[in-house]
């Protein structure tokens, strides 16, 4: 949706970039890759995932997390939300490989 903010605001349909603005949008992606990155960590903590898991998804969380706060001083909004959505399906590719490698592997 803030790929195609423009889009949205142009059908008046109320996604988060067009009910609010972009600040708080980019606050609210803020705050959920950094609960998923979290999230994924503690998936070992709690025994379901080796070491390896755990690993590979904190790179591939504080990559992301470091992509979110750098939207923050983006100056083109499209692109910097172009590649947060390119990126994500990476991370959802990278979790769904590593979540059964994960559980066998230590």
């Amino acid at each position: 949706a803030t790929y195609r903010h423009k889009d949205y605001a142009a059908a008046g349909i109320p996604v988060l970039p067009v009910a609010r603005d972009m600040q708080q949008t980019k606050m609210q992606i803020l705050m959920y890759v950094a609960l998923f990155t979290i999230v994924s960590v503690l998936m070992t903590t709690f025994g379901y995932t080796g070491l390896i898991y755990m690993g590979v998804m904190a790179v591939v969380g504080v990559y992301w997390l470091q992509m979110a706060i750098e939207g923050f001083k983006a100056e083109d909004d499209a692109k910097w939300a172009r590649r947060m959505f390119h990126f994500s399906l990476i991370v959802t590719i990278v979790t769904a490989v590593m979540l059964p490698l994960g559980a066998l592997l230590p």
